[in-house]
């Protein structure tokens, strides 16, 4: 079950953070590669203070080699920073293809803003290069994604500012952009099937054209 967070707080994010962590006490292991290594035991402290409201998970670790601990995990956890960053990270080491590997076997994903952009299709509407909120500073040049939802991509963050920006990249692309608000978040599921989980809507955009997603809505990653 892939999990995806528009990258608010825990709070923001509580209709999400419900849903993915929940008893019996489920193996935790983050991905926080997106960040510097400096910042991990934070982040660490961070998602353990987050999920303590949904029940009791002692078992919450970094990944780290050799296996970054997907042998061992029931939840990946990816939070946000710089998207190049992460996904130039899971290339070098050979993840992406194991990452989706372990999500297609039944794995659980969970990943809020850079963490959400890398399961679409491609990182590149992220680029501030190209109107975008990330720099290139790692020299990524393969911005393709793990491709878990189908042809769609992700915007996170969302807010009315980015509209113009999701319109043309959806036009520009031939591709549908989720804009996902940080109030906000989804789950997909088998074959495709999402479900805007809330609060607040998500906005779909396709060939310039946004349509609103409600909460509790389905519709199918295309």
């Amino acid at each position: 079950m892939i999990y995806l967070g528009g990258g608010g707080s825990s709070t923001d994010e509580e209709n999400v953070f419900r849903a993915v962590f929940q008893s019996p006490p489920q193996r935790i292991i983050i991905w926080p590669f997106a960040q510097p290594e400096t910042r991990w035991p934070g982040i660490k402290t961070w998602v353990q203070e987050s999920v303590a409201p949904f029940g009791d998970f002692p078992s919450i670790g970094i990944g780290k080699e050799p296996g970054f601990g997907l042998d061992e995990a029931d939840i990946i956890v990816i939070p946000g920073g710089n998207t190049f960053a992460l996904l130039n990270y899971l290339q070098e080491r050979g993840l992406v293809e194991q990452l989706r590997d372990f999500a297609q076997s039944g794995g659980t994903v969970y990943g809020g803003s850079a963490g959400a952009i890398i399961l679409g299709a491609d990182i590149e509407i992220c680029d501030a290069g190209k109107g975008g909120m990330d720099n290139n500073e790692v020299g990524l040049k393969d911005a393709s994604e793990l491709g878990l939802l189908g042809g769609c991509v992700v915007h996170p963050h969302y807010e009315e500012s980015w509209r113009e920006h999701c319109e043309r990249w959806s036009v520009e692309k031939g591709v549908v952009v989720i804009g996902i608000p940080e109030r906000g978040g989804l789950t997909v599921g088998e074959e495709g099937k999402a479900v805007n989980l809330g609060p607040e809507d998500v906005w779909l955009f396709e060939a310039g054209v946004g349509e609103r997603w409600a909460m509790g809505e389905e519709r199918m990653m295309k």
